[in-house]
């Protein structure tokens, strides 16, 4: 094999049990990289080849999520014949086990800047939802500059989606992986802790924490025993150094840091020698005055260890307090923790947490029926099955929709000016479409599955462009809220709005006279009438990781659709009414159907600048807390009429 797809092979730069690592150069780009082939036909069933492809694609689906110096990157994703491949980063240097078979142990500043830098790494994958799931020192790349990249998330589970791996399986390295991955018990970022404190009692003692001749023994040590302490492998550790070992080691998660960062942190304030007082000389008597200053330096010096220690325990105390409140819905918790801790170190996430609480709309309960005798009962219209939309303090009950006759627009006319707020709406006609996974589109997922005919009954108005900055800040300016955090790099007003919350997008739609699309209406006016997974080109209708230089682009620059819509696909994902169900597609729903009546998070859809291609599909489907924001997310609006 010389080539594969349009990267050509250089050589081979390493094996392992997913299939073989190529550094190769991408003809396209000029650029060196590493592809990783798997030969999905070596395996022995169908069934079998299967979950190892989706494997594949969960992996690059999850490394994609991920943009950090300390995690390798991953390009692209490709199938030629039966070989899946993956296209990364190609990173220069040695992994930790190349390093550790010639130096064992190597010096101890070394080993804790490498910890410290895969620390960052994962931390930065935890907080986006994503666990490792097999940290080892073969896992982890050492560049020549001695910079640290955590390689392979080729087993990484992004927490919202059901692992594939069959009951009983065990996925990882053994050596290194927390019992409760052995038992097949829900992971954490603390599970991704463990191993990466077993690395580290590797590099710092030279031997692996549990060993053993059998399979069945190991397991056995992992969860039942501790490890030899790792000050009698290694002398010059020191027992405090044992304890932050043993604690990131914990059997119970729960017992174990808050983040791999605070591992390292206390692993490096471990390390610290202890100050001592200068030792006499031998044969010479010391002065009264003397001995009282050696005194007094004792005595400073246990006060400042005991200070120390309460700070720590209180910092500890701080880090169980903010754990167990962190993830409620009321704004009291957080204004409690601001008073027991108005410096504490999550204090800006509490003041987020209450300003983005007190912006959601109340819920407002649905009228009581009037009585039977008086009322006749009212059938649904057919025009239109309901759409959640924002409720406003002391709102009125909703009159019905207009007619279908006083929304269609003059003849010709295809996009206006929504009065309202200034922005472009494109016209989309009643119809029906195929919604759901694209005819051959071997990417799907289990969440865009079945297929379905879906009718959208009635034409609508859609923002031509996503939401621009400019709009919203105008809305900000008339509704009195607060404008969206500042963009990660600078915009003017015509790129899209990003870091709203559903909560947010919901409002403005609302003031613009709107709400919110249907899950089924976005799909709709993305595809205009095609059935493949992209309504033109990939790179000429959409911005994405290849295209977009790290960061949004004004609206509007790329191709529309036959509807006129632009960046249906790409830029940034966009918020729309649905809470998301998993078991969406199978509901029997056929007229305009709309999610869950209620659940955690709500649907994005369209993929983003940051995003691969395989997740700019018409029908890839992604979530988020209603009351989160993201740097790459935003929305456009419907309307039913435009006057």
């Amino acid at each position: 094999m010389e080539r594969i797809g349009r990267y050509d092979i250089v050589e081979e730069v390493g094996r392992g049990g997913m299939g073989i690592v190529y550094r190769c150069v991408d003809t396209a780009l000029g650029r060196t990289v590493a592809v990783k082939t798997v030969r999905l036909s070596e395996y022995t069933t169908p069934h079998e080849a299967l979950q190892l492809r989706e494997r594949l694609l969960r992996e690059a689906r999850a490394a994609g999520l991920l943009a950090h110096p300390n995690i390798v990157a991953v390009h692209d994703l490709g199938q030629e014949g039966d070989t899946t491949y993956i296209v990364m980063e190609f990173v220069q240097g040695r992994t930790l086990d190349q390093v550790l078979a010639e130096s064992t142990p190597p010096p101890q500043e070394w080993c804790l800047k490498v910890l410290e830098g895969a620390a960052r790494g994962l931390d930065h994958a935890h907080a986006q939802g994503v666990y490792h799931r097999d940290v080892k020192p073969g896992n982890i790349m050492v560049q020549d500059n001695g910079e640290v990249k955590i390689a392979d998330f080729g087993i990484a589970k992004l927490t919202w989606q059901k692992t594939i791996t069959e009951t009983g399986m065990v996925v990882g390295s053994p050596h290194y992986m927390a019992p409760e991955q052995l038992k097949g018990e829900p992971l954490s970022g603390r599970s991704d802790q463990f191993a990466l404190a077993a690395v580290a009692y590797t590099m710092l003692t030279g031997h692996k924490p549990f060993e053993a001749d059998t399979l069945a023994s190991l397991v056995s040590k992992i969860l039942h025993d501790e490890p030899p302490p790792a000050q009698t492998l290694n002398p010059a550790l020191g027992p405090e150094v044992e304890r932050v070992l043993r604690k990131a080691m914990s059997k119970d998660p729960a017992g174990r840091y808050a983040t791999c960062a605070d591992f390292v942190d206390a692993l490096k304030a471990a390390r610290k020698p202890a100050v001592k007082p200068p030792a006499p000389s031998h044969g010479v008597r010391l002065r009264w005055g003397a001995i009282s200053a050696v005194a007094a330096c004792l005595l400073i010096v246990t006060a400042a260890a005991y200070l120390l220690l309460d700070r720590h325990q209180a910092a500890q105390a701080e880090i169980a307090y903010w754990d167990s409140i962190k993830g409620r819905k009321d704004p009291a918790s957080f204004e409690a923790y601001l008073k027991r801790y108005a410096a504490g170190r999550f204090r800006e996430l509490a003041r987020a947490e209450i300003e983005a609480l007190r912006r959601q709309p109340p819920a407002v309960p649905p009228p009581k029926p009037p009585p039977p005798a008086r009322v006749k009962e009212v059938q649904p219209t057919p025009e239109r099955e309901p759409v959640e939309r924002p409720a406003s303090a002391g709102a009125k009950v909703k009159p019905a929709p207009p007619p279908e006759s006083a929304r269609v627009p003059k003849p010709g006319m295809t996009v206006t000016t929504n009065p309202a707020d200034g922005q472009r709406y494109a016209w989309i006609p009643a119809g029906t479409f195929q919604m759901g996974c694209s005819p051959g589109d071997g990417q799907c997922v289990n969440d865009e599955k079945p297929a379905r005919t879906v009718v959208i009954p009635g034409g609508l108005w859609m923002g031509q462009t996503e939401v621009t900055l400019g709009a919203y800040r105008r809305f900000s300016g008339a509704a009195g809220r607060s404008a969206p955090a500042p963009p990660a790099s600078p915009q003017d007003e015509n790129h899209p709005v990003v870091s709203v919350t559903w909560h947010d997008a919901a409002a403005y739609c609302q003031w613009a006279g709107g709400r919110l699309p249907t899950e089924a209406e976005w799909e709709y006016a993305a595809r205009a009438g095609t059935a493949g997974p992209y309504y033109g080109e990939l790179s000429a209708i959409a911005w994405y990781t290849a295209n977009s230089g790290g960061r949004t682009q004004p609206v509007g620059q790329k191709q529309p659709n036959a509807w006129r819509l632009y960046d249906m696909l790409g830029n940034v994902w966009e918020w729309v009414a649905d809470w998301y169900g998993e078991n969406y597609y199978a509901a029997s729903e056929t007229r305009n159907p709309q999610g869950p009546p209620g659940g955690g998070s709500r649907v994005l859809r369209g993929g983003s600048w940051n995003y691969l291609p395989w997740n700019l599909r018409a029908s890839s489907r992604h979530r988020n807390v209603p009351g989160n924001w993201l740097n790459d997310v935003g929305f456009r609006c419907m309307r039913e009429l435009i006057p």
